[in-house]
């Protein structure tokens, strides 16, 4: 089966070219290590999800810094698991 749900093409994201460790890599350079420094307590999540906003889906990691706080707000970083290229 090659396509899940509304679309998704399921081997783009298997074969995007980022691993997890990377893109936690790039996320704790783009403000997650700074995250947790105020936030010892923070739980990171980690998703591999395709964009179906565009004209031409690509894979992206979505990586979550969750404060133990409910009154602080988290940190979410986009990554272009094909590029590398990180949004806030």
């Amino acid at each position: 089966m090659d396509e899940v749900g509304s679309g998704m093409d399921i081997q783009n994201i298997f074969h995007s070219r980022m691993d997890s460790d990377q893109a936690l890599a790039l996320a704790e350079n783009s403000g997650g290590r700074e995250f947790r420094s105020h936030e010892p307590g923070c739980t990171i999540d980690a998703y591999l999800y395709e964009s179906l906003l565009t004209t031409n889906p690509q894979p992206y990691w979505f990586v979550s810094y969750n404060p133990s706080n409910p009154n602080t707000s988290g940190l979410g970083v986009n990554i272009n698991a094909l590029t590398g290229v990180v949004s806030k």
